[in-house]
């Protein structure tokens, strides 16, 4: 059964395992003034994760928000976005700058380490997934494909 995330800090636990089982440095537990921990999991995947009471939202920048034909991409995002469906149940959206575009997903309910490592691994694979799939967006814009 799964233990709630906010008891005895079961999410510094599950991050000092995930580093610990990916052979990567332990991960610092500092927040930040929204109480996001800082996950670099490669030089090119850093996700901010956070307690929800139950769940946890992870959210990551995918790649910086292209000018061309954006109207275009913004379509094919939200059908992507559509039921979760083409990603993983994340979500894909602007920062608040509107400069990036980013990643994001929310578990409503409390999870186990291994439910917990593999959702860090999918969204890390779609991260990977849509940065590809917007850099040939771009190519094809500026192609003149679009």
């Amino acid at each position: 059964m799964p233990v709630p995330l906010w008891e005895n800090n079961v999410l510094d636990k599950y991050l000092d395992q995930l580093s610990s089982d990916l052979e990567l440095e332990p991960f610092d537990k500092k927040k930040d003034n929204q109480g996001f921990y800082t996950v670099r999991l490669a030089d090119d995947i850093c996700l901010y994760m956070k307690d929800l009471f139950p769940g946890l939202m992870m959210t990551s920048q995918l790649i910086e928000c292209p000018e061309s034909k954006r109207e275009v991409l913004f379509i094919y995002l939200m059908k992507a976005n559509f039921l979760g469906l083409s990603t993983g149940g994340s979500a894909i959206g602007l920062d608040k700058n509107e400069k990036y575009l980013t990643l994001s997903r929310i578990i409503t309910y409390d999870i186990n380490y291994k439910s917990f490592k593999e959702i860090i691994e999918d969204f890390a694979n779609y991260l990977d997934l849509w940065r590809q799939e917007v850099k040939r967006h771009q190519q094809a814009a500026e192609e003149g494909i679009l």
